[in-house]
């Protein structure tokens, strides 16, 4: 009975592995196709990257590309700030409101669409894990919508242009990470 009883639990084991891959490549995939590909922060880099601004309650947090929505999820959580998550991939915006259901973090969104009709004029904190191309035709929407003193986190890719915006700069493997104020 024993090793029947281990026998399923590594059937069990085997299928969730296998499951687990192919969701992570059907939504590389799908994000590929959207033109940028889901490269998710890793945690130890998200805490890093947050600490350096000073979130206060009243902050509204924007992950442009959201992917699985785990900046999403740790920002609303540590900070109590309302976040919204941004993401055109159907499979990573279904997967991130499921884990909204079953985590019960409040002030937390997830909108499935183009990053480019979301209107972001309440935002005061905006994080980009983009290609510089994409980051490029987002600027005049930037400087348009935000408002004055919005933060703009650009993880891994400067942004062309901005250095008089840029207050600071955090050096850390393998991504750079730059902060700039509108």
């Amino acid at each position: 009975m024993f090793h029947l009883i281990l026998i399923l639990g590594a059937q069990i084991l085997l299928l969730f592995v296998l499951l687990a891959l192919i969701y992570y490549f059907l939504s590389m995939i799908i994000s590929d196709v959207f033109g940028v590909p889901f490269v998710p922060t890793t945690g130890r880099s998200v805490k890093r990257i947050f600490d350096s601004i000073s979130l206060k309650k009243s902050d509204i947090f924007y992950d442009l590309g959201c992917g699985d929505g785990r900046l999403v999820f740790f920002v609303a959580k540590k900070y109590g700030v309302r976040a919204v998550g941004v993401e055109r991939n159907p499979l990573l915006n279904f997967v991130s409101n499921i884990r909204k259901q079953v985590l019960k973090i409040p002030h937390v969104e997830f909108l499935r669409k183009n990053l480019f009709d979301v209107n972001l004029s309440e935002a005061t904190i905006i994080y980009l894990f983009l290609f510089p191309e994409v980051v490029e035709k987002l600027k005049g929407k930037l400087l348009t919508e935000c408002k004055k003193n919005t933060i703009i986190v650009s993880h891994g890719f400067k942004i062309n242009g901005w250095t008089k915006r840029l207050y600071f700069t955090r050096e850390e493997k393998p991504f750079l990470t730059f902060y700039y104020r509108i």
